[in-house]
């Protein structure tokens, strides 16, 4: 999991990588533990698993014996259309509920702050206010 905002994805569609974002002159990306809290706050950044069990399309090839037209685009496309990739820093909110019973369901996902949860102001008011919190994201 990573947090929203501080990544995004990369121009070159074929990898699907993320990378850091690079904040402005001035510009402070730092969240605050009251706000990382939030299951909102948090994205996928690996890449999903497809149907054909790996997680990239491998090129389709003609088959043997195969005589006439073969278009590798054509080919490719009928393939990623088949099965699409999941979009890459997707938030944890987004995912599929768990179904205890047929009445009720809970998240995928339990987002609690551990520890110390007071924010204490910086001696330097132009730095962020400091917690000695931790938020902790698990996979239920």
């Amino acid at each position: 999991m990573l947090p929203k905002g501080l990544w995004k994805a990369t121009e070159d569609s074929e990898t699907r990588e993320v990378e850091a974002v690079e904040p402005e002159e001035g510009q402070n990306l730092v969240a605050n533990t009251s706000q990382m809290k939030e299951p909102a706050m948090w994205v996928h950044g690996k890449k999903s698993i497809l149907n054909n069990c790996k997680t990239i399309h491998v090129q389709p090839t003609a088959p043997e014996g195969f005589e006439g037209e073969w278009d590798d685009e054509t080919e490719m496309k009928k393939v990623t259309s088949a099965d699409a990739y999941e979009p890459l820093l997707k938030p944890i909110t987004d995912d599929n509920r768990i179904h205890i019973t047929k009445t009720m369901s809970q998240s995928a996902w339990s987002v609690r702050l551990m520890g110390d949860q007071s924010e204490y102001q910086n001696v330097n008011p132009a730095k962020p206010q400091v917690s000695n919190g931790v938020v902790v994201v698990r996979s239920l």
